[in-house]
């Protein structure tokens, strides 16, 4: 199995290039989306930050305001690296643990996604399949 992991900044076609790599069987561990599911109504996130932020930071359906967050540790550090604590190491956990269910489902050949292959950077966008020795391949052009 190979894990790659795509970081950059705001609008570097991270979102792009992870619908290139899905367009080629990958599975996709999306730490935004994440990130989203570790802190609805009741989960253990969830109260953390109500107790740590209190109910001014919620919406009437119970969710997060996420603009009134945003506004309160956007203007302290001490806020912003507090609600990082709460929320960073639940979704560390919970990509590992989606990792290590998708290497076992991989290893088990419940789950072969294609082998993915490196190409020259001489279209953009595409995306080709071809059958090998291995399986089928697919190779991507970024």
């Amino acid at each position: 199995m190979i894990l790659v992991g795509l970081t950059g900044g705001l609008a570097t076609g991270k979102s792009t290039v992870a619908r290139m790599f899905q367009d080629c069987g990958a599975m996709l561990i999306d730490a935004d989306l994440l990130a989203r599911l570790v802190v609805e109504p009741d989960k253990p996130a969830w109260r953390e930050i109500v107790r740590a932020f209190e109910k001014q930071i919620l919406r009437p359906d119970r969710t997060l305001d996420r603009s009134a967050l945003a506004t309160i540790v956007f203007q302290n550090r001490t806020k912003l690296r507090q609600l990082g604590a709460i929320i960073h190491p639940r979704v560390a956990r919970e990509q590992s643990r989606l990792t290590r269910e998708v290497a076992t489902l991989h290893s088990s050949g419940r789950f072969a996604p294609p082998w993915l292959t490196g190409a020259s950077a001489r279209r953009v966008g595409g995306s080709s399949w071809r059958n090998t020795s291995r399986g089928r391949s697919c190779r991507c052009w970024f």
